[in-house]
């Protein structure tokens, strides 16, 4: 098992913020004068790329976890987006869970 299996919620974290750096400079490259109400086709782009990279991380934990899919609405359907954010990463990691308790069980024996 890698870091990143290890740390899953820091790594959700690490990858949204990585994303968010990624859609600003986006941003910051199509619209240098910030006069300009004009928006580009790489802002366009950049957004629901953004939106895709953190569903697409938010399943992946999930999975990883052993949680089922509909856990998502935690994150997704939380009227505020600090509190869904936080049931989100409060959700246990099922599998390494599971890994202590065998673990557990084969030292007893």
């Amino acid at each position: 098992m890698n870091w990143f299996e290890r740390h899953l919620n820091w790594t959700w974290i690490l990858s949204i913020i990585l994303g968010l750096i990624i859609v600003f400079s986006f941003e910051e490259i199509a619209k240098p004068n910030y006069y300009d109400d004009i928006l580009s086709i790489k802002e366009f782009i950049s957004v629901p790329l953004f939106f895709i990279w953190a569903l697409y991380l938010s399943i992946w934990n999930l999975r990883k976890k052993g949680l089922p899919m509909w856990t998502l609405m935690t994150l997704l359907l939380t009227p505020f987006a600090g509190a869904g954010i936080w049931l989100f990463l409060r959700l246990p990691n099922r599998n390494l869970l599971m890994d202590d308790k065998s673990l557990r069980d084969e030292d007893k024996n």
